[in-house]
């Protein structure tokens, strides 16, 4: 309880630092300029108006989203050792893995706010131009935070291996792009030799499968009826889990 209890103060201020941070509040402001720029386009393609309309804004906003988690996964930690603020906050009966997932829960809960703002100005101007989001939009919008929910966490570890903002975030970069092929990589995989894969297999393993977080493509195609939810938040919630549980684990391995 008490561990919770001072994981929740770490995410509060990491919500305020996310609020703060300069960078994140122009991530905001980018966004609805394009979701305007959206807008135009829709307006361009008269007969797919809706379409483009609908594409373009959510997949701004899963952009958005995930540049918001993944920076501040990779800047959260490592910023505090840095200006030494680690050694304020560990001097105080502070459990390292209430630090991390503190740290965490804080950057995701100011990325689920940012994106449902996003959202609703983009809902606002596909009404405005008569539009409706469709029955999916907020299943899609929620799959999205679960995709930048699963490359913080990992974002998080590599940040804590490599001790590199830069290395975290283009591991996440090159691990969220994989993500998206991996039944790509599962045929791939069938017709290689039997050491190489192997060795595929086990790499297929550790890349996070977007693909099955993706419902945007799903819903496009009219074949996600009914999203296997308990599937998509369990697998998402155990990569994350087991992700953070490295990273407090190498977290509780250093010296300050």
């Amino acid at each position: 309880m008490r561990t919770a209890r001072i994981a929740s103060i770490i995410a509060l201020e990491a919500l305020r630092e996310q609020w703060k941070n300069r960078f994140f509040q122009l991530v905001v402001i980018f966004s609805g300029v394009l979701l305007y720029a959206a807008l135009l386009l829709g307006a361009m393609a008269v007969e797919q108006e809706r379409r483009v309309l609908l594409d373009f804004g959510q997949g701004l906003i899963e952009l958005a989203g995930l540049a918001s988690v993944v920076l501040g996964c990779a800047y959260a930690v490592l910023r505090d050792m840095e200006t030494k603020t680690i050694y304020l906050i560990l001097s105080r009966p502070v459990p390292r893995r209430a630090y991390i997932a503190g740290k965490y829960a804080g950057i995701l809960l100011g990325a689920a706010c940012a994106m449902a703002c996003m959202a609703a100005l983009h809902i606002l101007l596909l009404k405005f131009r008569g539009a409706a989001p469709g029955a999916g939009y907020a299943a899609i919008i929620f799959s999205s935070w679960l995709k930048a929910a699963v490359a913080g966490a990992l974002t998080v570890l590599v940040s804590l291996i490599s001790t590199s903002a830069l290395s975290a975030l283009s591991m996440a970069g090159i691990f969220w792009t994989l993500g998206h092929f991996t039944q790509e990589l599962r045929f791939i995989s069938s017709r290689l030799s039997p050491a190489a894969a192997l060795l595929s297999k086990l790499l297929i393993w550790i890349i996070p499968d977007m693909g099955l977080l993706n419902l945007r493509d799903a819903y496009a195609a009219a074949s996600a009826a009914a999203p296997a939810w308990g599937m998509i938040i369990g697998y998402s919630a155990v990569y994350s889990l087991v992700c953070l549980a490295l990273a407090s684990f190498i977290f509780s391995r250093k010296e300050f």
